[in-house]
């Protein structure tokens, strides 16, 4: 069930001929100022189309030897990636500080057919021992803390040239201060954007990967396998040194965060100020995806406008509670928008202002994405 952001049916009338123009240049900016222009929108897609499941090595065993990636933190994303790189041919080890989300995760590997290329760990000096060298460890874990503690945990174990790799929404200043932390012990560090929600880490997420160039060669041929794939190519690329990797996905989780803010206001608009009923909202958005608003938001807009409720009478939108959470991606991402003056900071701003006044009444919160409007486009802001 999807939930909406408080509205705001102000800001969206002055831009709602151009939904999403300015957003997709705050993604060339954002990008230009990583150094790095060639990071194209497929990286940033979280809605290509996977790739089917690649056969396993012919010389695959039915007992594994060593794995060639690890992964560490099992709740949904951790779990379904890992399920992912074994379906793509890859062996893989598996460990969670609680043991009982690692047998969950040995069991749905062997209901899907993948055990012969699945192991779980229930003590972490077994699973880096259960390794290739040099052993890779993608982190898919809450960021701040709980990435301190495993990554000291591994670094017990792990043996100069191994890489540790951060597959969470971390921030990149983190990133880079635990890449000088074990770069010390001889180790490699990496942060790597992962974008597609649950569905996509099982089926096929985008990833940006960011660290050493010499660090990213040993995990390419498995991430250019996992991603999704599009028409040219995989869903992955290389971004930078140090937290470029953590960098992009935070400007792309901003930029979405944007997107669905104009979404819901386009919603209330055409709910509240023109009378539309949900079919007929319905029917604009499905119009507006014929057209340059393309995009798998404005494709599920459609959908999520005119269903129906299963379980009761009546649509469902209308059943959803109008406040959503937030993980502090978006927070940190208009930091450094607003730091950097880049155009579409103000949509971003806005999604954030939204998101933060879910208590106040829905009459007031406009006040403060007005305020915010106004500052940014203020002379000297």
């Amino acid at each position: 069930r999807v939930v909406t952001p408080t509205c705001v049916p102000g800001v969206v009338l002055q831009r709602s001929a151009r939904l999403f123009g300015h957003i997709k240049q705050a993604q060339q900016q954002a990008c230009l100022r990583l150094r790095n222009p060639s990071v194209s929108r497929k990286l940033l897609s979280t809605t290509a189309r996977a790739a089917a499941p690649a056969d396993a090595p012919s010389d695959q065993s039915t007992k594994m030897a060593l794995s060639e990636i690890g992964l560490v933190g099992l709740a949904v994303m951790g779990q379904n990636l890992s399920l992912n790189i074994a379906e793509k041919g890859f062996p893989i080890s598996v460990f969670n500080r609680s043991y009982e989300k690692t047998e969950a995760a040995v069991t749905r590997a062997q209901k899907e057919g993948l055990a012969d290329r699945f192991r779980g760990y229930k003590d972490v000096k077994e699973f880096v021992e259960s390794l290739e060298k040099p052993r890779r460890v993608i982190l898919l874990v809450q960021a701040g803390a709980p990435v301190d503690a495993t990554v000291d945990n591994l670094c017990k174990y792990m043996e100069p040239g191994d890489i540790i790799i951060d597959g969470g929404n971390e921030w990149y200043e983190n990133t880079e201060r635990r890449q000088a932390k074990v770069e010390a012990l001889g180790l490699r560090y990496m942060g790597m954007g992962v974008s597609g929600g649950e569905e996509g880490a099982r089926r096929g997420p985008s990833m940006m990967p960011g660290g050493t160039p010499e660090a990213y060669k040993y995990i390419e041929p498995i991430v250019t396998k996992v991603a999704a794939q599009v028409d040219d190519g995989p869903c992955v690329m290389y971004i930078g040194d140090g937290g470029a990797g953590n960098y992009v996905k935070m400007v792309h989780n901003g930029i979405e965060y944007g997107d669905m803010q104009l979404i819901s206001e386009a919603y209330d608009v055409l709910h509240v100020l023109v009378g539309l009923s949900n079919d007929e909202i319905a029917a604009v958005f499905a119009e507006w995806n014929q057209g340059a608003l393309q995009s798998f938001l404005i494709e599920i807009s459609a959908i999520i406008a005119a269903k129906k409720d299963t379980e009761g009478e009546g649509f469902l939108v209308d059943k959803i509670v109008d406040k959503t959470g937030a993980k502090g991606t978006g927070g940190r991402g208009n930091r450094c928008l607003v730091k950097l003056q880049t155009l579409g900071c103000c949509s971003v701003l806005c999604a954030g202002w939204a998101r933060a006044c879910w208590v106040v009444e829905v009459g007031l919160a406009a006040m403060p994405c007005t305020v915010a409007v106004m500052s940014c486009t203020m002379p000297g802001y």
